[in-house]
């Protein structure tokens, strides 16, 4: 197991706690985005080791945000029975064309 991984088995409660303050998607989707702008910020800033470290643990806190606020937001905003379709968009890759129902 990578250190990636150990943060994130680590780093559920946290999460969770975030998720249970902050139910909407929306807002789990601006504070994990923040985190992932901070990470990216933090790394380009750094010229050590550590700072790499520093960067992967608020990226890896940003992901465990943001993807499941993704996915909780794709099944909100698609029609009835049709949830799996809206997922699975965004898993398949797909011609310019194809992004517009005909």
């Amino acid at each position: 197991m990578d250190g990636n991984g150990v943060l994130i088995l680590a780093g559920q409660p946290v999460t969770s706690w975030v998720a249970r303050r902050w139910p909407a998607a929306r807002h789990q989707l601006v504070v994990g985005s923040g985190l992932f702008c901070a990470a990216y910020g933090w790394l380009m800033l750094s010229h050590a080791y550590a700072g790499y470290v520093v960067a992967m643990v608020l990226g890896t806190f940003g992901e465990m945000l943001v993807w499941p606020a993704v996915a909780n937001a794709a099944a909100q905003l698609a029609p009835a029975g049709q949830e799996g379709r809206y997922q699975g968009w965004w898993l398949a890759p797909r011609p310019p064309d194809a992004w517009w129902d005909r």
